[in-house]
């Protein structure tokens, strides 16, 4: 397996960051659990065949271009065949910003982005050349992000101040608290949320806590002992209880598997 992380020439709130993954012969047979990033995402598959991907029980079967939603648990990539893909990751705002979509109708989805938004999907097509490095993508990706319009109101900028705040706090904090900085009631700003990101603003809280968590164990930063503290978890059966609805495991289920794909995608 090959993994490549690509990062933006300017610093942006748009986009995170590009990835490109390759699966190759030898990897076979593979299936990889892949924990959300509290990001929604547009991806390549280079590939004359569909790939699956399971969320919740339920199979998405896709090649080409295709768009997803924020989940809120690990699902699984099944690749048919060895495959490149490329992924754009983008921060929880950008995509209804740009499609001006209602984004909670493709949580927990992945679906084929003319499906979902053709103007876009006629856009954007033209940049996956296969001969193309994954570098060069990126960088004709990230100049057609700048220069596209975009959705600018009330109640995006509500979110995009909600969403930072979570992001300072490691997740470390609570909806009354994010109200404690808007001029917004708690009604309003879960509905905008959901519309806007694709999750309500208590399991995005719960998600990037947990996200950040895995991103510092991941880089050798903590230990599952540390987290209890440093997340606010109340005592280990809160915290195993945490995990095994993100990562449909224990904690010591977890540390006996091979994760480098979800260690590659957290700590680079």
């Amino acid at each position: 397996m090959k993994f490549e992380r690509i990062y933006c020439h300017r610093p942006n709130k748009l986009i995170g960051s590009f990835v490109e993954v390759q699966i190759e012969e030898n990897d076979f047979p593979y299936v990889v659990d892949l924990l959300p990033t509290a990001q929604s995402h547009i991806i390549y598959f280079f590939s004359d065949v569909k790939h699956e991907v399971k969320i919740n029980n339920k199979s998405f079967f896709n090649k080409g271009l295709v768009i997803s939603g924020q989940s809120y648990r690990s699902y699984q990539f099944i690749p048919k065949k060895p495959v490149r893909v490329f992924v754009a990751n983008f921060s929880a705002t950008t995509l209804h910003k740009v499609l001006g979509k209602q984004m909670s109708s493709i949580t927990d989805s992945h679906i084929p982005l003319s499906e979902f938004c053709n103007e876009f999907y006629q856009k954007i097509i033209p940049l996956f050349d296969p001969k193309k490095t994954a570098k060069e993508i990126a960088l004709d990706f990230e100049s057609l992000m700048y220069d596209l319009p975009k959705i600018d109101n009330k109640n995006v900028n509500y979110v995009d101040i909600a969403v930072d705040l979570i992001h300072q706090k490691k997740g470390r904090i609570t909806v009354d608290e994010l109200l404690e900085f808007l001029t917004i009631s708690q009604k309003n700003l879960e509905i905008q949320f959901k519309k806007i990101v694709g999750l309500t603003p208590l399991k995005y809280i719960k998600l990037y806590r947990f996200w950040h968590l895995m991103k510092a164990y991941e880089s050798n930063k903590i230990d599952f002992n540390q987290a209890l503290e440093f997340y606010n978890y109340y005592d280990l059966s809160h915290f195993n209880r945490d995990f095994k609805l993100f990562m449909k495991i224990k904690p010591s289920e977890y540390v006996k598997r091979d994760n480098f794909l979800i260690r590659k995608y957290l700590t680079i």
